[in-house]
């Protein structure tokens, strides 16, 4: 019996001492220091830099778009991007092949942070984009009355497009540096958007212009069609954009 006691005393300490061990691990764990470093790019008075490398494979209108984040909040922050258009497929040729084009990409939103490890985000945009397409020789009707051409022209056609998008986005930002300042952040998007892509023609000529719509729709249209967008988007935090502290704002 006196053994027995012994070794439930002994297997007593054992246990409390593991709980002690146990707890002593779990108070010491880095979790407030790693929450800290992990929350300073969402604290206000932030700024911090946008590209999203996706536009550069984007075969309909490659890209190199850019931008701005400041979080004039704790995790509340207004953003813009702007963009260059520099090559596409979408043209009224038909043959696929990417041809040289211009066209400007302007984008402005707000935004909300929530959660932790990773972050989640909510915000809402407004994009616009130009472009300028050269779509080779055509014949064109010319002379049009009643929309009636009196004789077809073969000439060089340029065509305009330009999109305007209203969207909402839900997203996750993943650190790739350990105190958040290199970040990756990916989202699912809905919205709108509205579409022109009109030929540059002389008042009497015209062409065909087609209002139907497929997910691929590379001719002259004016579309009002849903928005779905996946994509990903690299930022850099730069630091406080300025001296004062969030709280002297």
């Amino acid at each position: 019996m006196r053994k027995s006691f012994l070794l439930l005393c002994a297997m007593a300490m054992a246990a409390g001492a593991y709980s002690q061990t146990t707890n002593v691990r779990q108070d010491n764990r880095p979790r407030l220091r790693y929450d800290e470093r992990y929350d300073k790019p969402y604290e206000a008075n932030r700024l911090k830099l946008r590209w999203q490398p996706l536009g550069l494979i984007n075969i309909f209108d490659m890209n190199l778009t850019g931008g701005l984040e400041y979080v004039y909040k704790k995790q509340r922050s207004v953003f813009m991007d702007l963009g260059y258009v520099f090559a596409s497929s979408q043209a009224a040729r038909g043959d696929g092949t990417l041809q040289p084009v211009r066209g400007i990409i302007g984008r402005a939103g707000h935004r909300f942070y929530f959660g932790r490890r990773p972050a989640a985000f909510v915000d809402a945009d407004l994009t616009y984009k130009g472009v300028r397409y050269d779509d080779g020789e055509q014949w064109i009707g010319r002379g049009v009355v009643n929309g009636v051409p009196a004789y077809e022209e073969l000439m060089q056609v340029y065509s305009r497009k330009q999109v305007w998008t209203a969207e909402a986005k839900i997203g996750l930002v993943y650190n790739v540096h350990p105190q958040g300042k290199i970040t990756i952040e990916n989202w699912l998007g809905v919205g709108v958007r509205w579409r022109n892509h009109l030929p540059l023609l002389p008042p009497d000529a015209q062409v065909p212009i087609s209002t139907d719509w497929l997910l691929f729709d590379f001719d002259y249209s004016r579309l009002v069609i849903p928005q779905l967008s996946l994509g990903f988007r690299l930022t850099f935090d730069v630091g406080p954009a300025r001296k004062a502290s969030a709280e002297a704002l």
